[in-house]
Formats: C-alpha cells, sequence, structure tokens
C-alpha cells in the first residue's frame, strides 16, 4: 500500500476504527497502540483490495491483532500478574441543542450500556461490538472471527439476553 491510499484510509476510515479498537481495550493507550498498529499492518501489504470494502479489510486486521494481544496478555497473567492503575473513562460528546440535563442523562445511559458490553465475556463482547457498534453483518462477522453463521447468531442472541438482564437490573434499582 503506498503514503497516498494510507492516508485516504485513516481520514476515512481512521475515527471508526479506534472507536471499535477503543471499545474492545478499555486502556486508551493500549487502544492506540492497537490502531496504530492496525494501520501499519495495512501498511505493509501488498494485496490489499481497494474497490472490495476497505474499512472490513481494517476491521479484520484490529481483530486478529486483538486476539494474538489478548493471547499474549493471559499466558503473561499466569505467569505474572499485572494490574492496571488507569480507570479513564471516556464519555463522548453529545451534539444538537439539548439541555444540560438531558445531556447528563444519555451520558450516564451511554455509560450504563457500554459498561454492561464490557463486563459481557470476550467472545459475546467481540461480536456485539462488530454488530452493533460498527454495524457489521452477520457474514463478515463469521468470516472475520472464523466462526459459522449460527454461531454469531447464538452469541448475539446470548449477549442481548445477558445485556437486557442486567440493564433491567439497573433500571429498578
Amino acid at each position: 500500500m503506498d503514503k497516498e491510499h494510507m492516508n485516504q484510509f485513516i481520514s476515512e476510515y481512521g475515527k471508526d476504527i479506534f472507536s471499535f479498537c477503543r471499545q474492545m481495550v478499555f486502556d486508551r493507550r493500549d487502544a492506540e497502540d492497537l490502531y496504530q498498529d492496525v494501520f501499519l499492518v495495512a501498511f505493509s501489504k501488498d494485496d490489499v483490495d481497494f474497490d472490495n470494502n476497505p474499512k472490513n479489510y481494517l476491521l479484520t486486521i484490529a481483530v486478529n491483532l486483538w486476539k494474538n494481544r489478548k493471547r499474549k496478555y493471559a499466558c503473561r497473567q499466569r505467569i505474572a500478574p499485572v494490574v492496571s492503575m488507569d480507570d479513564e473513562q471516556n464519555f463522548d460528546e453529545v451534539e444538537g441543542d439539548i439541555s444540560v440535563e438531558d445531556e447528563v442523562i444519555a451520558n450516564i445511559q451511554k455509560t450504563k450500556v457500554r459498561e454492561a458490553v464490557d463486563r459481557l465475556p470476550d467472545k459475546l463482547r467481540l461480536v456485539t461490538v462488530l454488530f452493533y457498534m460498527e454495524d457489521r453483518d452477520i457474514d463478515f462477522i463469521s468470516e472475520a472471527l472464523a466462526i459459522s453463521k449460527g454461531t454469531v447468531k447464538s452469541r448475539l442472541f446470548h449477549a442481548r439476553k445477558k445485556l437486557e438482564q442486567e440493564l433491567e437490573e439497573l433500571l429498578y434499582e
């Protein structure tokens, strides 16, 4: 991939890819590292199909890098556990002409949903983020994760049920 295409990819898909990385990795610095690695891998590849949905290609790279990091992290945790001291929260800006109270309520609701999604097991969280937040279809998720379409649908079903239960409990607290 040449510099021109890379700059085009970053300007068109950079925000979406970073958002995806941020959903998958809880620490902002780790998300930034993953984001950079996605584009480094894409830049080093010569077989990029520019006409066939490059965002899917970049998301697939992100998923594969994330899986590899997760595997390495699990191995390292068995050897010498690491404790993270960074609990920063990321609040997205709410656009539009709304009151401060509505903005605060919307941020609280977003945070509760994000926290609930973050508590899902990795297998469920990954398909949930790809399907709902990245708006990817079942076929793409199945191919990117190398699992069957039925497994994707099953994981989405179980994720929805868990989220529904958890968010319902939060609503009635």
